[in-house]
């Protein structure tokens, strides 16, 4: 059996703490002034209300390994900024919590169960596939933002544009290239025009053919990033 106080310095909360959970359906033994708790009892309760990762609450009377109650210690014991910690406290399945300053709780950050579960979802033991995947969901997010950007700011266009546009361009090439032979055999010797303009029009239909047979090249990027600008 444990005190309130031993309970509390194994778990690294503040008494106050073990008081609120005593509210809130802990169970303990002996007189309201004298309450003992039942270390398995305390850990089947804390798991079920989602207080402790199931890995981390087997009390014997010590803490079961580093527990650290602010996110400035977690983070120097991690080795990572603060910034970077605050962002995992909203990924699933994060085994630590803040503290509460309101309900004068503290913040609990057991750092050996903060560690396993890292190497689980970022990768940095098993389950790496699951950091790959996550990779490169986050590069797909990001060259996707990217293109919206420089297609707002009119570095990109739809390919439909681009089409639609070409192909108006090239009618109006080719229209003005068949114009060519009566524009240039007005200037022509009467007797020339006939003979200049017959062989204008056949080498301008030719020119026509060549492009209509044109196509363009396979995009080799197809599968890559487009190349920075």
């Amino acid at each position: 059996m444990m005190t309130a106080t031993t309970l509390a310095q194994a778990l690294t909360v503040k008494p106050p703490e073990v008081k609120a959970w005593v509210a809130r359906g802990l169970p303990w033994h002996g007189t309201a002034r004298r309450r003992k708790f039942d270390e398995h009892e305390v850990a089947l309760w804390l798991v079920n209300e989602g207080e402790f990762a199931s890995d981390a609450a087997q009390l014997n009377g010590h803490a079961t390994g580093k527990v650290v109650a602010t996110i400035a210690d977690a983070a120097v014991e991690l080795a990572v900024n603060e910034r970077t910690l605050k962002s995992w406290l909203k990924l699933p399945g994060f085994p630590g919590r803040p503290g509460e300053q309101g309900r004068h709780q503290a913040g609990r950050f057991p750092i050996d169960t903060i560690r396993t579960w890292r190497a689980a979802y970022f990768g940095t033991g098993e389950g790496g596939e699951f950091a790959a995947a996550r990779l490169t969901d986050r590069r797909e997010g990001a060259r996707s933002k990217r293109l919206k950007n420089d297609l707002l700011e009119g570095r990109l266009y739809y390919r439909e544009d681009v089409e639609r546009n070409a192909a108006e361009l090239t009618t109006r090439i080719a229209g003005r290239l068949e114009e060519l032979p009566t524009e240039l055999a007005a200037e022509l010797p009467a007797k020339d025009r006939p003979r200049l303009k017959r062989r204008l029009a056949e080498r301008v239909r030719a020119i026509l053919l060549e492009f209509a047979a044109w196509r363009p090249l396979p995009n080799r990027r197809a599968d890559h990033e487009p190349p920075p600008t």
